[in-house]
């Protein structure tokens, strides 16, 4: 799909000539999961829908030297982050709706 192609030159250049690209490979990052059903959000009258693709990289996670910000191949700010550290830093409604849909989809996944 046009997302999924919009997502993949995202994480290109998120990942190329990062330290995370020698962790894992960008064609891993691709295989992503799509949750069926999208999350509705509501805002100040104004209606959000987030369609989400998701990949977990919780061994990553584990290792400290990853959970840093670096620069991206075009000068974005970019930082890996845990659940516990987007709660940790404040999160929107809305994101934490996002949340609780990948969770549920990563249960019914196994």
């Amino acid at each position: 799909s046009v997302r999924s192609n919009v997502i993949n030159e995202l994480l290109e250049d998120i990942i190329v000539g990062s330290e995370f690209e020698n962790v894992t490979s960008l064609e891993s990052l691709k295989a992503r999961t799509h949750v069926e059903e999208p999350v509705n959000h509501i805002f100040s009258h104004v209606h959000h829908t987030s369609w989400i693709e998701f990949q977990q990289v919780d061994k990553i996670l584990d290792d400290s030297q990853f959970c840093q910000r670096w620069k991206s191949s075009t000068g974005k700010e970019v930082s890996l982050m845990s659940e516990k550290d987007m709660i940790d830093v404040g999160i929107t409604a809305e994101v934490k709706k996002i949340l609780g849909s990948v969770s549920a989809e990563a249960v019914k996944k196994g």
